[in-house]
């Protein structure tokens, strides 16, 4: 028989070759791991790959002033019920001076929604100060409840990117606040600033928390806790998250559908995770303080700058016991015992996959981070669970991203450097290495330090 050389097509112009002709619900996958640029690139390939593409391509969107444009009367105005997903776009400014129009420009976002009927997930990444966050997204969510789709909503992201109050822009940031007209202070539901630098004092509230509408069918959320302090299972209370309406808990409102969940905290607290003082042992038994599980959650993304991140794995077999997928990063100057980090995986059934950062070990002298080979011991000792577990990735060279690390610790000096990844799987003694890009590449932030200190040392 005949050899044909075998050609992956859907333009029926090509008559050379035998032509395998894939169904569309193949392509779809192909398109959801391709950028916008390649996605572009491939709907100028033909008429029924164009029809594919274009449903997914503008799916999500960055909003901004000129997108709001073509949307409204431009040449993407017949697009807009393709649209699910909406990027708030340039809120992020290098000075806190610019606060006062990113409050005009949240408006026109907010107003610009009522163009897209079928919004399914909102992203807000924003510059703000300190203890006023939350004031942002409370105005955001009031608007936005003036939509049909708005109680519907599957996915929300809050990723602030925060003028610390002990960094130069506080002051600067407050005038522009404070300068807001009318419309804007209503948006915010605030009155005006009080100049003060107590925790959530700044602002007089022309509403109440339990005023605040919520979205409470949410399936994915990335958030953050401010500040410097560190969480605990006092906020896990049952007493405690069922009558609080701090917009800070709101995924609280979602505990029966969230699936996805990455969070942004400074530490947890210590040893001790409860608020009735009671360590998380590995002994559930001796778990004193009663708290509310989210067991719907299968994805799990920890993020901390800070404390005990072995804490923050037993923070997750307390609170989320089936998930499949967890990653925790910490830096380096964070420690993650090899012993507390065996106390807790093993328990994790449900665990598919790990990444969690590099254990250190007491080597008599000081904790350093443990072999590769006792990396290997570490995974095959947690056996006969967790049973679905395919590989664990221990990282080393994560540094904390907030400022308010870097205010609030002087002698600390980010490096930028990458960080160095090694896999393990269960059942074998072999490691495999690979590196990727560090977390604070290209920021050269707080680097200056190190040449004051080195002048410092040369005195």
């Amino acid at each position: 028989m005949a050899s044909h050389p075998v050609t992956v097509c859907h333009d029926a112009s090509q008559d050379s070759g035998f032509k395998v002709y894939l169904p569309a619900e193949l392509w779809l996958i192909v398109y959801r791991n391709l950028s916008c640029e390649e996605l572009k690139a491939i709907s100028l390939c033909s008429k029924r790959h164009r029809e594919w593409v274009i449903p997914q391509l503008y799916s999500n969107i960055k909003l901004s002033e000129e997108s709001i444009a073509a949307f409204c009367e431009g040449k993407f105005a017949a697009l807009k019920s393709l649209v699910t997903d909406v990027t708030f776009d340039k809120l992020v400014f290098p000075t806190a001076a610019d606060l006062g129009p990113q409050i005009k420009l949240l408006r026109k976002y907010c107003n610009a929604l009522r163009l897209f009927p079928n919004i399914q997930g909102i992203r807000v990444v924003y510059s703000t100060i300190e203890w006023f966050e939350w004031h942002i997204i409370a105005g955001i969510w009031f608007k936005l409840s003036e939509y049909s789709w708005f109680y519907d909503l599957k996915r929300f992201s809050v990723e602030p990117v925060i003028f610390n109050e002990l960094s130069p822009g506080w002051v600067p940031a407050l005038d522009a606040i404070e300068s807001c007209n009318i419309q804007d202070s209503n948006f915010l539901k605030v009155t005006k600033i009080r100049r003060t630098v107590t925790e959530f004092d700044h602002l007089r509230n022309t509403i109440k928390y339990s005023d605040i509408p919520f979205p409470r069918k949410l399936e994915e959320i990335t958030t953050h806790k401010f500040g410097l302090q560190p969480l605990s299972l006092h906020s896990y209370h049952p007493r405690y998250h069922k009558t609080t309406h701090s917009p800070s808990l709101f995924y609280w409102k979602c505990i029966d559908t969230l699936k996805r969940l990455k969070f942004h905290c400074p530490s947890f607290r210590g040893d001790y995770l409860c608020g009735c003082r009671s360590p998380i042992s590995e002994n559930p038994a001796s778990w004193s303080c009663p708290v509310t599980q989210f067991t719907t959650v299968e994805e799990l993304w920890l993020i901390l700058d800070e404390g005990n991140s072995s804490d923050a794995v037993g923070f997750t077999r307390r609170m989320f016991p089936n998930v499949r997928k967890l990653r925790i990063d910490a830096a380096d100057r964070v420690t993650f015992y090899k012993e507390g980090v065996h106390g807790h995986m093993a328990h994790l059934v449900r665990l598919e996959e790990a990444r969690v950062p590099w254990p250190t070990s007491w080597n008599g002298e000081s904790h350093a981070h443990v072999l590769p080979s006792e990396l290997c011991e570490l995974v095959n000792s947690w056996a006969p669970g967790p049973p679905r577990l395919e590989f664990v990735d221990f990282a080393m060279g994560y540094e904390p991203a907030e400022d308010a690390y870097y205010y609030g610790d002087s002698s600390a000096i980010p490096t930028g450097c990458p960080i160095e990844i090694c896999r393990i799987s269960p059942g074998s003694e072999k490691y495999f290495f690979r590196r990727e890009k560090g977390n604070r590449e290209g920021n050269n932030k707080f680097m200056d330090r190190r040449e004051e200190i080195d002048s410092f040392a040369c005195l």
